[in-house]
């Protein structure tokens, strides 16, 4: 457990505002060695799914009539890291598990052997035919929801069926769940008393019923990050960003004109003058050329230093 407080004491200090997630399935994992019963695995699986605080202490005191000590030890790891009812709102997302880093990592298994360079581009190449797949398959769907949160949607449609819902004619709502729960729907400020709402922005089984009794569009409010269109688009920026810089060439420079040049065109060039400095992996090419013009680029070669290097070059091959 110290290499663990440490890891959050660090993640507290280096990004105090960055959220700080744990995969509930490990947690669940490690919880279950002491508490092997399978009939407390929902009731476990309910409180790190509970939506807000009074779902997650109900589904807690559930917990609790079976096993008091697996109560106990269930907050042994602070439930802010592994429970929805503690996450933050406005990420849009409501995921509880590690399972999309664990993909990643099982996706660039074969990567991580190599050296660093050779595994980087292993794993650019990896990306981009990824996500060129991913932008194909996005240019079938139909409709405007992306399909998995479409089948989200689907569940909670079901479930606003058994909603009783009270509407006062403007932006009031009141649902109310099995005469159990009971929960305040506001269309207008997009925001629900559940939470799952603003945590997912995906409307829940609540909101989804006060949609419906005001005769309004369920497409209209869904997030955005959720749509087609901006899948789609997301896709297109990660491409054009992940294409391969040019490596082993030079830029020369003479006077106002710039030249990219390959390693045997610059012996010629330098002796008609200029400066050159080569273009390293991961350097922007326009950036390099633009500080080149300034005159302002580090370990810049001038004409004579040029020369001198590749006479040098030359020796050294003739004595080999």
């Amino acid at each position: 457990m110290l290499h663990i407080q440490g890891l959050l004491k660090a993640v507290s200090e280096l990004v105090p505002n960055a959220e700080h997630r744990m995969c509930a399935r490990h947690i669940y994992a490690h919880w279950r060695k002491i508490h092997t019963d399978k009939e407390l695995q929902k009731k476990w699986w309910g409180c790190a799914k509970a939506p807000n605080r009074i779902l997650f202490n109900y589904n807690r005191a559930r917990l609790a009539q079976d096993t008091p000590q697996g109560a106990q030890d269930m907050m042994k790891t602070s439930p802010e890291h592994w429970s929805r009812a503690f996450f933050r709102l406005g990420s849009n997302c409501d995921s509880v598990d590690n399972n999309l880093c664990e993909s990643f990592n099982n996706c660039i298994m074969d990567a991580r052997f190599f050296p660093v360079i050779s595994m980087n581009e292993a794993i650019r190449k990896k990306l981009m035919v990824r996500i060129q797949e991913n932008r194909a398959r996005a240019e079938k769907w139909t409709g405007t929801i992306c399909p998995n949160i479409f089948k989200k949607l689907k569940v909670n449609i079901i479930r606003s069926g058994k909603c009783d819902v009270l509407w006062n004619g403007d932006d009031g709502f009141e649902v109310q769940v099995k005469e159990t729960h009971r929960f305040i729907v506001s269309l207008e400020q997009r925001t629900c008393s559940c939470r799952y709402w603003q945590l997912s922005g995906l409307p829940c089984c609540h909101a989804i019923s006060c949609i419906y009794k005001a005769s309004k569009v369920l497409d209209e409010f869904i997030a955005p990050c959720s749509l087609c269109q901006s899948t789609i688009k997301c896709m297109l920026m990660s491409c054009s960003q992940l294409r391969a810089q040019p490596i082993g060439q030079f830029l020369i420079c003479q006077g106002q004109n710039l030249q990219v040049l390959s390693r045997c065109q610059v012996g010629p060039k330098l002796r008609e003058g200029g400066s050159l400095v080569r273009h390293q992996r991961g350097q922007s090419l326009a950036g390099l050329a633009q500080r080149l013009l300034a005159g302002c680029v580090e370990n810049q070669l001038t004409m004579q230093e040029g020369v001198q290097r590749t006479q040098k070059q030359a020796k050294k091959r003739m004595h080999i």
